[in-house]
Protein backbone atom coordinates (compact mmCIF):
# COMPACT_ATOMS: atom_id res chain seq x y z
CA UNK A 1 0.00 0.00 0.00
CA UNK A 2 1.11 3.51 -0.64
CA UNK A 3 1.16 6.07 2.09
CA UNK A 4 -1.48 8.74 1.88
CA UNK A 5 -0.06 12.16 1.05
CA UNK A 6 -0.79 14.83 3.65
CA UNK A 7 -3.42 17.33 2.57
CA UNK A 8 -2.29 20.95 2.40
CA UNK A 9 -5.36 21.83 4.46
CA UNK A 10 -8.23 19.87 5.97
CA UNK A 11 -11.68 19.55 4.45
CA UNK A 12 -13.02 21.43 7.47
CA UNK A 13 -10.65 24.35 6.82
CA UNK A 14 -11.69 24.33 3.17
CA UNK A 15 -15.41 24.42 3.96
CA UNK A 16 -15.26 26.94 6.78
CA UNK A 17 -12.67 29.06 4.99
CA UNK A 18 -14.97 29.27 1.98
CA UNK A 19 -17.97 30.14 4.14
CA UNK A 20 -15.97 32.75 6.05
CA UNK A 21 -14.92 34.40 2.79
CA UNK A 22 -18.56 34.57 1.70
CA UNK A 23 -19.47 36.15 5.03
CA UNK A 24 -16.47 38.49 4.87
CA UNK A 25 -14.84 37.16 8.02
CA UNK A 26 -11.34 36.68 6.60
CA UNK A 27 -10.88 40.47 6.67
CA UNK A 28 -9.55 40.80 10.18
CA UNK A 29 -5.88 40.24 10.71
CA UNK A 30 -6.69 39.17 14.25
CA UNK A 31 -9.12 36.37 13.37
CA UNK A 32 -8.37 33.11 15.23
CA UNK A 33 -6.06 30.68 13.47
CA UNK A 34 -7.24 27.45 15.02
CA UNK A 35 -8.95 25.62 17.84
CA UNK A 36 -6.14 24.30 20.03
CA UNK A 37 -5.17 26.13 23.22
CA UNK A 38 -1.65 26.92 21.98
CA UNK A 39 -3.06 28.78 19.01
CA UNK A 40 -5.62 30.53 21.18
CA UNK A 41 -2.82 31.85 23.40
CA UNK A 42 -0.79 32.85 20.33
CA UNK A 43 -3.80 34.65 18.84
CA UNK A 44 -4.36 36.48 22.12
CA UNK A 45 -0.80 37.83 22.41
CA UNK A 46 -0.77 38.61 18.67
CA UNK A 47 -3.90 40.75 19.07
CA UNK A 48 -2.17 42.60 21.92
CA UNK A 49 0.82 43.37 19.69
CA UNK A 50 3.28 41.29 21.72
CA UNK A 51 5.16 40.17 18.64
CA UNK A 52 8.00 38.21 20.30
CA UNK A 53 5.64 36.21 22.51
CA UNK A 54 3.25 35.57 19.63
CA UNK A 55 6.13 34.47 17.41
CA UNK A 56 7.27 31.86 19.91
CA UNK A 57 3.72 30.61 20.47
CA UNK A 58 3.04 30.27 16.74
CA UNK A 59 6.37 28.53 16.16
CA UNK A 60 5.54 26.03 18.92
CA UNK A 61 2.21 25.40 17.25
CA UNK A 62 3.82 24.98 13.83
CA UNK A 63 6.16 22.35 15.24
CA UNK A 64 3.12 20.13 15.87
CA UNK A 65 1.01 21.17 12.88
CA UNK A 66 3.29 22.52 10.14
CA UNK A 67 0.49 22.76 7.54
CA UNK A 68 -1.36 25.55 9.34
CA UNK A 69 -0.98 28.36 6.81
CA UNK A 70 -2.75 30.95 8.96
CA UNK A 71 -0.26 30.41 11.77
CA UNK A 72 2.60 30.61 9.26
CA UNK A 73 1.27 33.94 7.96
CA UNK A 74 1.11 35.20 11.54
CA UNK A 75 4.74 34.12 12.04
CA UNK A 76 5.63 36.17 8.97
CA UNK A 77 3.72 39.18 10.31
CA UNK A 78 5.48 38.85 13.68
CA UNK A 79 8.86 38.78 11.94
CA UNK A 80 7.85 41.84 9.92
CA UNK A 81 6.77 43.73 13.05
CA UNK A 82 10.07 42.77 14.71
CA UNK A 83 11.88 44.12 11.62
CA UNK A 84 13.31 40.71 10.70
CA UNK A 85 12.45 41.06 7.04
CA UNK A 86 14.39 38.10 5.63
CA UNK A 87 12.64 35.68 7.98
CA UNK A 88 9.29 37.34 7.26
CA UNK A 89 9.80 36.84 3.51
CA UNK A 90 10.65 33.17 4.02
CA UNK A 91 7.45 32.47 5.97
CA UNK A 92 5.16 34.50 3.71
CA UNK A 93 6.58 33.00 0.52
CA UNK A 94 6.08 29.49 1.96
CA UNK A 95 2.34 30.17 2.19
CA UNK A 96 2.13 31.86 -1.20
CA UNK A 97 3.83 28.90 -2.89
CA UNK A 98 0.88 26.75 -1.78
CA UNK A 99 -2.01 29.11 -2.45
CA UNK A 100 -2.97 32.77 -2.83
CA UNK A 101 -3.35 34.54 0.50
CA UNK A 102 -4.22 38.24 0.80
CA UNK A 103 -2.45 38.99 4.07
CA UNK A 104 0.65 37.10 2.96
CA UNK A 105 0.73 39.11 -0.29
CA UNK A 106 0.19 42.39 1.55
CA UNK A 107 2.92 41.78 4.12
CA UNK A 108 5.32 40.34 1.53
CA UNK A 109 4.95 43.59 -0.39
CA UNK A 110 5.54 45.59 2.79
CA UNK A 111 8.62 43.50 3.53
CA UNK A 112 10.05 44.12 0.08
CA UNK A 113 9.30 47.84 0.44
CA UNK A 114 11.16 47.96 3.75
CA UNK A 115 14.12 46.31 2.00
CA UNK A 116 14.02 48.88 -0.82
CA UNK A 117 12.91 46.34 -3.45
CA UNK A 118 10.09 48.26 -5.12
CA UNK A 119 9.88 45.98 -8.17
CA UNK A 120 9.24 43.00 -5.89
CA UNK A 121 6.84 45.09 -3.82
CA UNK A 122 4.83 45.75 -6.95
CA UNK A 123 4.77 42.04 -7.87
CA UNK A 124 3.58 41.03 -4.40
CA UNK A 125 0.86 43.68 -4.28
CA UNK A 126 -0.43 42.72 -7.73
CA UNK A 127 -1.58 39.48 -6.06
CA UNK A 128 -3.41 41.37 -3.30
CA UNK A 129 -7.13 41.82 -3.84
CA UNK A 130 -9.60 42.42 -1.03
CA UNK A 131 -12.69 44.38 -2.09
CA UNK A 132 -13.92 44.39 1.51
CA UNK A 133 -11.07 46.67 2.55
CA UNK A 134 -11.66 49.60 0.22
CA UNK A 135 -9.37 52.18 1.85
CA UNK A 136 -6.51 49.71 2.10
CA UNK A 137 -6.97 48.57 -1.51
CA UNK A 138 -7.01 52.21 -2.61
CA UNK A 139 -3.70 52.91 -0.87
CA UNK A 140 -2.06 49.75 -2.23
CA UNK A 141 -3.25 50.61 -5.74
CA UNK A 142 -2.04 54.20 -5.38
CA UNK A 143 1.42 53.05 -4.31
CA UNK A 144 1.52 50.49 -7.14
CA UNK A 145 0.59 53.19 -9.65
CA UNK A 146 3.35 55.48 -8.38
CA UNK A 147 5.90 52.69 -8.68
CA UNK A 148 4.69 51.66 -12.15
CA UNK A 149 4.76 55.24 -13.44
CA UNK A 150 8.37 55.56 -12.41
CA UNK A 151 7.84 58.36 -9.92
CA UNK A 152 10.66 58.96 -7.49
CA UNK A 153 9.25 57.26 -4.40
CA UNK A 154 10.96 56.41 -1.16
CA UNK A 155 10.43 52.74 -0.32
CA UNK A 156 10.10 53.59 3.38
CA UNK A 157 7.35 56.10 2.59
CA UNK A 158 5.57 53.51 0.44
CA UNK A 159 5.61 51.03 3.32
CA UNK A 160 4.57 53.67 5.85
CA UNK A 161 1.60 54.79 3.74
CA UNK A 162 0.28 51.24 3.42
CA UNK A 163 0.94 50.54 7.12
CA UNK A 164 -1.09 53.65 8.01
CA UNK A 165 -3.96 52.49 5.79
CA UNK A 166 -3.75 49.03 7.35
CA UNK A 167 -3.93 50.51 10.85
CA UNK A 168 -6.89 52.72 9.89
CA UNK A 169 -8.64 49.69 8.40
CA UNK A 170 -7.97 47.66 11.54
CA UNK A 171 -9.49 50.42 13.68
CA UNK A 172 -12.57 50.69 11.45
CA UNK A 173 -13.11 46.92 11.68
CA UNK A 174 -12.78 47.13 15.48
CA UNK A 175 -15.24 50.05 15.60
CA UNK A 176 -17.89 48.09 13.69
CA UNK A 177 -17.47 44.94 15.78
Amino acid sequence: MTAKKPEPFSRRELLFGFMDRIRGRDRAETAPTGLDSGLAKADEVFAQGKWSEALEAYRDSLSTSPLNDEARVRVGICFYRLEKHTQAMTELKAVLRKRPHNLASLYLGLTHARRGELDKTLAAWKAYFDPGRVALMREVNLQCACIEEGHEVDSGEVARAVENALEADRKSVADTA
